[in-house]
């Protein structure tokens, strides 16, 4: 009696697996072509945005490197990608919130 329940807990064990091991390969690459997708949509957009700035007039460039416009830009990308990165990776919605806005704790 015991063989034909050690056979069902085995097929039961590597059905779940491979279901599992499914699903995380599926995920993985899902984030994958995300993440390569978007990444090259931010770069072209980056390095578009630079090549517009440069084309501007001497007095121009200067007054927005004054400005640290050049800071702001990179400060936007920075924020767009990790906010990117934490979507994919699934970060946790309620920790990060009470973690972000728990000030005075």
């Amino acid at each position: 009696m015991p063989l034909p329940v050690a056979g069902l807990i085995v097929g039961f064990f590597l059905a779940s697996i491979t279901s599992i091991i499914g699903r995380i390969l599926w995920v993985l690459g899902i984030s994958v072509f995300y993440i390569t997708g978007l990444t090259v949509l931010l770069d072209t957009l980056y390095d578009s945005i630079q090549q517009e700035l440069g084309s501007l007039g001497l007095a121009s460039v200067q007054y927005l490197s004054l400005m640290k416009v050049d800071v702001a830009i990179s400060i936007v990308f920075s924020a767009v990608t990790l906010r990117m990165l934490i979507k994919v990776f699934g970060g946790n919605r309620s920790a990060t919130k009470t973690r972000a806005f728990s000030a005075g704790s």
